[in-house]
């Protein structure tokens, strides 16, 4: 990593963490891009994906956001997600694996109220169940044909990006909800308030 890079990743971490007031609980960000985004013919991360999570998942200043890639998205990332713990893992799942490995949920329990996964991936079941577990209220931001049944089950809350451009964002009400078509999570729709 470029020194550059670290010098940017340790002062947005000392920025946020002097920015944050301590009575409104933070909300904790697990990102993966690469499944937001449709790539570009050349490998990298389309531009705008970033300004489509800061319009969708609105973070403060003061929230932290792991983001994971590919190697050869890393530096599209770096300029999408400027200021973010950036995780570069390669192979399958490389980034979704690497953002997971860099994430320790139980230094966020006191500090965070929730944790927001973007990606529909079953590869963070385990990571949702986990802050589930801690007492952390999970929301998950994905595109519905990519979003895994048993991340949907696992979450509190579901926002499908396919719904938020049209007619605004529209969410799959909290638990318990059911799962048995498109007819029954269709009736689930609710618009966010």
């Amino acid at each position: 990593m470029p020194k550059s890079a670290i010098y940017l990743t340790k002062s947005a971490l000392i920025h946020s963490e002097t920015l944050w007031n301590g009575r409104d609980p933070r909300e904790l960000f697990a990102l993966d891009p690469e499944s937001w985004a449709v790539l570009e013919s050349h490998g990298d991360l389309r531009p705008g994906v970033g300004y489509l999570f800061h319009q969708v998942c609105t973070p403060r200043l003061w929230d932290p956001v792991y983001v994971g890639v590919d190697p050869r998205r890393a530096f599209s990332a770096r300029l999408e997600f400027p200021g973010c713990h950036l995780s570069v893992g390669d192979g399958p799942s490389g980034g979704e694996r690497a953002v997971m490995r860099s994430l320790d949920l139980r230094n966020f329990v006191g500090s965070c109220g929730g944790l927001t996964i973007g990606s529909g991936d079953h590869e963070f079941v385990e990571l949702a169940e986990e802050a589930s577990r801690l007492g952390l209220r999970v929301r998950v931001v994905s595109w519905a044909t990519r979003l895994s049944g048993s991340l949907a089950t696992v979450a509190h809350e579901v926002v499908l990006l396919d719904h938020f451009l049209p007619g605004g964002p529209r969410t799959i009400s909290p638990r318990p909800r059911t799962w048995r078509g498109t007819s029954a999570a269709a009736s689930d729709f609710t618009e966010a308030a």
